[in-house]
């Protein structure tokens, strides 16, 4: 996981993890065997410096051993995908989301205005926001 923000709505339980590791058991037939996961520069509302552990990030039950033994140190394939940075994140999503051409609509509108005053909650129903 490279270049991520993670935003928690209003609604959320503020500071939870932004990832959950489930980690099966190895004789269990449908278990991965060998998983690896590489963290670099997410941030979310209880990661906000990149000079943070990437791991504050990860909700788990696992050991420590098991911890070790998933953690990788080095990026898992290469690619030509150029990641921007995670700081920038926010605001290229926001500049690019919905319905943009030729001007966003007043739905996109809105929910864009709310995320970025951080006034944001997950509905329910359309009309919980006054319709589409």
């Amino acid at each position: 996981m490279i270049g991520n923000y993670f935003q928690q709505p209003n609604t959320f339980k503020q500071n939870s993890k932004a990832i959950h590791l489930l980690y099966a058991n190895p004789e269990d037939a449908n278990t991965i065997f060998n998983p690896k996961l590489y963290l670099h520069d997410n941030l979310s509302p209880i990661r906000q410096n990149i000079t943070d552990d990437e791991w504050k990030l990860v909700a788990s039950d696992i050991t420590t051993e098991e911890e070790n033994n998933i953690y990788a140190a080095a990026p898992l394939f290469t690619s030509s995908v150029n990641p921007i940075p995670a700081t920038q994140v926010p605001n290229v999503v926001l500049a690019n989301a919905g319905a943009t051409l030729p001007v966003r609509d007043r739905v996109d509108a809105r929910i864009v205005k709310q995320i970025r005053k951080g006034k944001g909650t997950i509905i329910n129903s359309q009309e919980d926001v006054g319709g589409y």
